[in-house]
This record gives structure tokens, sequence and C-alpha cells, in this order.
């Protein structure tokens, strides 16, 4: 509890009619040298984020009044709206399904949706700064094995030492193994990012 309680999401939620997630909000020195992914949401999902927020919000600072929530929360059809008018304004006229999940102590959401999506799923892109959960990797290599093009990112060098640096490499290894192997029907691609390219 307190201020030592850290919660490592990175959200920014504008007028709740968009938002942005992912580590490259990070705005720090040591976070600036390093290679973050961040999104920018608009429709139905920037609600969900909101939410999220104002539920973690709650749980440091006290209730929100339910009035006050009903105004930071946009409803569905009135995002679909906002999000229409910023595909024609900025020529984006693609969509996708969007599906937020949160992880954190109580909550596993994320782990169980990317296992059951890498059943599935046909093109797997993957960054990660530390790649080397062994039941996450099988499931990648089972993907590659089923067919499944797989594109993995990992830094060069990683931020915390030798030990994640011979973790990420050891993945692609199990990864390029699984490609090679005889009946292997997918194809997997490994990219190292290198902090000083510019």
């Amino acid at each position: 509890g307190g201020v030592t309680e850290i919660d490592h999401r990175k959200e920014v939620i504008i007028d709740g009619q968009n938002a942005f997630s992912g580590g490259g909000v990070n705005f720090t020195d040591s976070a600036l040298r390093k290679h973050d992914m961040m999104v920018e949401v608009w429709g139905p999902a920037v609600s969900q984020i909101q939410a999220e927020f104002i539920q973690n919000w709650e749980e440091v600072a006290g209730a929100i009044p339910d009035n006050e929530k009903s105004k930071l929360l946009k409803d569905e059809k009135t995002l679909n709206k906002i999000m229409k008018g910023h595909q024609a304004e900025t020529g984006h006229k693609h969509t996708s399904n969007t599906q937020v999940l949160v992880t954190d102590d109580n909550q596993m959401d994320v782990y169980q949706k990317m296992s059951d999506l890498l059943k599935t799923s046909k093109v797997i892109n993957i960054e990660h700064a530390y790649f080397t959960d062994k039941e996450l990797v099988s499931q990648v290599a089972d993907a590659i094995r089923r067919g499944a093009t797989v594109n993995v990112i990992v830094p060069e060098e990683s931020d915390e030492g030798d030990k994640l640096n011979y973790g990420n490499i050891g993945t692609l290894q199990t990864l390029k193994r699984a490609s090679e192997e005889p009946g292997a029907k997918g194809k997997f691609n490994a990219y190292l990012f290198r902090k000083d390219v510019k």
C-alpha cells in the first residue's frame, strides 16, 4: 500500500475520446534510450482504458461520485462518431477490433488472451524487452510448427544485464529450431534492436 505500491501502466487519455497506451509514454533519460511501443486508440476501447484508469484512481485516492464518472466516460455511440470524424480528418479509414486487457497482481487477462490467440493466429508480431517466459515461448514455437509467421524484436543488449541477454538469445534459438523442424509449416523472423542506431 501507499507510495511504494507501484503501477506500471502507462496511459494518456484525452477528453475521454482518444488514448495512448504503452511504454512509449516514458519520458525519462533512461527510457528515451530504449525502444518502446505505444498505441493510439480511438473508438469504444477508449472508454475501457478510461474505466481502468478510474478504477485505479479510486484504489489510490478514493471513490469518484457517479455523476463525475458519467462525465468522464463517453458512450459507445459517441466514441464511434468521434472516431469516424478523426478518420475523415486524417484519412485513416481502417479500423480493427480492439480489446483492452489489464494485468496486475489480481488479473492475468493478458497472459490468457495471448495464449488463446497464439493457438489460432496466422501472423504474430512480438516486441519484448525480456522475452523469457518458458510457457509463452513454448506456445509461440507451437504456433510456428502449426504454420504461423512469427516476427520477434528483442533488444540486442538488455538494460537488465547479461542474464536477460542470454534469456532473449535462448528464446530466439528455441524459436529458430522450431521453424527448422521437419514438418514445421511456419516462418520465424528475429530482429535485434540496437539502441545506438538512429
